[in-house]
């Protein structure tokens, strides 16, 4: 049931006008306006956001994303924004951990959009289940874990990431290493997106990763759809060498920070349609073949 509130003296709907009013009713609206620039009013901050600070309101999501997702767009641009983290990235892992259902809760004790463990789950210093079930809360905790298992893992993305599925100690299972591709596979298609990219989840692709560090490259790993692939070039001559149109391709910074040492670190992604290329995959076999590794497997686009 709708209801209205009048003030004091104010004129009831129906009611009739007396001499002079008009010019009185246009001189108080005048005043009030005036008042309202002069004195804006304090509203309390809305349930869901992070308090004193409204979230950007522009697109800074992927057209990748659903509704399930985009529904938190303002939420994830904040927090993403704060920890140094590639909204996109924070929405891959969303979509990974709870398809944005901010109430679900997991098997081992997690709940919300990032599945964090709460206090309940041995992590005292965490807040409950039941107040992880705010977005902003969650979104809040998430990020920063995940930031910090980032920096942990030297901007390395599938470590950090099967390291926030599976903890530290279980990086090396093959679940925990399904899980970072899978994200990955999400983020793929979302850093493609952004450049006109239409993909369908059986598409393949292939994704280069540098993390730099004041600028200047220190690691390279390239992924596919299909398969992690170990770090196998040596400098970036060698990855433009397998990529020559690599600068034209759909990038990214997935996370920036500085490290202990005050040095800037930024991980850039490049994302390319379908799967690795002959000259990659040339130069995949040479390295494996030289460490004892099995052959690259052969991947092929789906549908």
């Amino acid at each position: 049931m709708a209801r209205l509130w009048y003030h004091p003296g104010q004129t009831m709907p129906g009611s009739p006008r007396t001499p002079g009013q008009g010019r009185t009713d246009t001189m108080l609206l005048r005043w009030t306006l005036i008042l309202a620039l002069l004195f804006p009013l304090s509203l309390p901050p809305r349930s869901g956001e992070p308090p004193g600070n409204d979230p950007p309101r522009a697109v800074v999501l992927s057209p990748y994303w659903g509704p399930a997702i985009r529904q938190w767009e303002s939420l994830i641009a904040y927090w993403a924004e704060e920890r140094g983290l590639d909204p996109d990235l924070v929405a891959a892992v969303v979509r990974k951990e709870s398809i944005g259902q901010a109430q679900k809760e997991g098997p081992y004790g997690a709940v919300g959009l990032m599945m964090v463990m709460p206090a309940e789950a041995g992590f005292p210093w965490r807040p409950s289940a039941e107040a992880l079930k705010d977005p902003s809360l969650n979104l809040a905790w998430g990020t920063g874990i995940l930031t910090e298992i980032v920096h942990k893992a030297q901007g390395d993305l599938v470590l950090a990431l099967s390291a926030y599925n599976g903890g530290w100690d279980q990086v090396h299972l093959p679940s925990t290493r399904q899980y970072a591709q899978s994200v990955l596979t999400f983020y793929a298609y979302a850093v493609a997106g952004r450049y006109g990219y239409s993909y369908q989840e059986s598409k393949a692709w292939t994704m280069v990763l540098i993390t730099q560090v004041n600028g200047r490259p220190q690691e390279i790993q390239v992924l596919s759809s299909g398969h992690y692939l170990a770090p196998c070039f040596d400098n970036v001559g060698q990855l433009y060498q397998a990529y020559p149109w690599l600068d034209s391709a759909p990038h990214t910074v997935a996370a920036r920070y500085e490290d202990g040492e005050g040095r800037q670190v930024q991980v850039r992604v490049w994302v390319l349609p379908g799967p690795p290329g002959l000259g990659l995959h040339r130069l995949i076999a040479g390295v494996e073949a030289a460490s004892g590794e099995a052959e690259t497997p052969s991947i092929q686009p789906g549908g």
